[in-house]
């Protein structure tokens, strides 16, 4: 019974290559990720990119400047000052409606007559709904009653 001794630790070198390849795929998508919710905090608080592009500084300081390390500081700058500019512009956008839409002295002031003059006319719960004159009010659909129109009979008892 001495047939092919299995290694059982051993793997298919194809099923080994994938395995590999997965590895790699879930680590990109890791950095990716982390990426993604960096500069989500970042948008969040700017201030947050200050404080990358410092401890990439230290970094440099520590282990001397490598063109990766320039690259990411270069682009957290680039990043700090757009959401700046963002920030501002937002914030001379709100300061230029809240002077468009202040009131200046009322309602009569605009043009417009008093709110009081806008409340819709009120009819009794069971009136009909009127149309113009000529046109019959709408009857109600017979092929498809309203659920709560006729009184249901209770299920008959199940038999014993």
């Amino acid at each position: 019974h001495n047939m092919a001794k299995h290694k059982s630790n051993s793997m298919h070198p194809t099923d080994a290559y994938r395995k590999e390849i997965r590895k790699k795929e879930i680590k990109k998508n890791k950095q990716q990720r982390q990426q993604v919710r960096e500069v989500t905090e970042i948008k969040k608080d700017p201030t947050v990119a200050l404080k990358k592009i410092k401890e990439i500084e230290e970094k440099e300081k520590q282990f001397g400047p490598s063109d990766r390390l320039a690259k990411r500081k270069e682009d957290l700058k680039m990043l700090h000052t757009s959401l700046i500019k963002k920030q501002k512009r937002e914030e001379e956008e709100r300061e230029r409606q809240a002077r468009l839409n202040a009131p200046k002295g009322g309602p009569e002031d605009m043009g417009m007559p008093p709110p009081s003059s806008f409340a819709m006319p009120s009819f009794p719960a069971g009136a009909p709904v009127l149309g113009p004159p000529d046109i019959p009010p709408p009857m109600p659909n017979m092929h498809n009653p309203p659920m709560g129109g006729m009184p249901m009979m209770p299920p008959p008892p199940p038999p014993r």
